[in-house]
């Protein structure tokens, strides 16, 4: 972060003063691809210390039965796990999952409709491309508008009752002063208290 920060700004006031220097897109490819790599050999040169993320996060054995997600047992079909449906998604998870994948090809498959009907008749003497073109852009708008007003839709009534679930939640939850996001042995500062309870049982 720290060298990607310093190319960028870099680069900006050598570029007030060099006019002809590289330019910002060329310079925004530089500050990534240094802060990435600087990254990497930190991490590969830095020491190596063993950290326990299982416990940090609660996984495993250290699980909190509280955390734990409900997912149906049932075994799932192949064109579900094809299509990347795990056991945690709900039936009102998959209508927009599945609804946008089926929109997406669709549209592939419209668009190489589209594509072939041009190429046949593009020499054709009364054919005009600039209508035909904007025809196609036109529907295309229409059919996005009108996914956007669904999904918007779809997404402000699912927000607010997800919403409505987080409050009954944050009302029923319990709080610890101790949870400030510190980090200590291999635990959260606010499994402190549990985990003192565990070791005097």
């Amino acid at each position: 972060m720290i060298v990607g920060s310093v190319l960028a700004v870099s680069g900006i006031i050598l570029k007030s003063i060099y006019p002809d220097f590289l330019h910002g897109m060329w310079m925004n490819c530089i500050s990534m691809l240094s802060g990435t790599f600087t990254y990497i050999l930190v991490s590969l040169l830095g020491p190596r210390t063993s950290f326990n993320m299982d416990q940090l996060l609660h996984r495993g054995k250290y699980e909190i039965e509280a955390d734990k997600v409900q997912a149906t047992q049932e075994s799932l079909p192949k064109w579900k796990k094809i299509i990347g449906i795990s056991k945690e998604f709900t039936k009102t998870d998959m209508i927009p999952y599945i609804g946008s994948l089926s929109v997406m090809f669709l549209q592939w498959i419209g668009f190489t409709v589209v594509t072939i009907v041009y190429l046949i008749v593009k020499n054709n003497t009364d054919f005009q491309a600039n209508r035909f073109w904007l025809r196609v852009w036109q529907v295309l708008i229409y059919h996005w508008f009108i996914l956007g007003i669904v999904a918007t839709i779809w997404i402000l009534f699912g927000g607010i009752k997800d919403l409505k679930k987080l409050f009954k939640r944050l009302d029923a939850a319990k709080r610890s002063d101790l949870d400030d996001g510190r980090v200590v042995g291999h635990h959260s500062l606010a499994d402190e208290q549990e985990l003192s309870d565990v070791l005097e049982d």
